[in-house]
């Protein structure tokens, strides 16, 4: 039963992220003209939600394989959300960091010594 509680806390949080932002596209971001003037703010706004993300990940205590698929299906939902915000060639550090880090909950102790 803590396992779901933890999931649907997870998960709850996505969408919640994913309601924000819709509410900040539709009812503010579509009424700016020049967009070139926010774009940085929402770059800026898009890297703390990420980086606010991964440090509550890496908080998590070891994790099943379970685990590890649905923190992994979390961060490609949090891809999908975030990706749609800004310009895809407008891929920041901190999103690469969130696509990699998908691939490193899969990793065993021992690779990630070898990486």
């Amino acid at each position: 039963k803590q396992w779901y509680q933890r999931r649907v806390a997870i998960t709850a949080g996505i969408n919640l992220i994913e309601e924000t932002i819709n509410h900040l596209v539709s009812n503010y971001l579509s009424h700016v003209s020049n967009k070139t003037t926010v774009l940085p703010k929402l770059q800026d706004f898009q890297d703390s939600l990420i980086s606010l993300y991964l440090h509550h990940l890496c908080a998590v205590r070891p994790l099943g394989e379970g685990g590890k698929m649905m923190i992994a299906t979390d961060i490609a939902e949090m891809e999908r959300v975030l990706g749609g915000l800004l310009d895809e060639h407008a891929v920041s550090e901190q999103f690469k960091v969130l696509r990699a880090f998908r691939a490193v909950l899969f990793l065993s102790v021992e690779d990630l010594c070898t990486v």
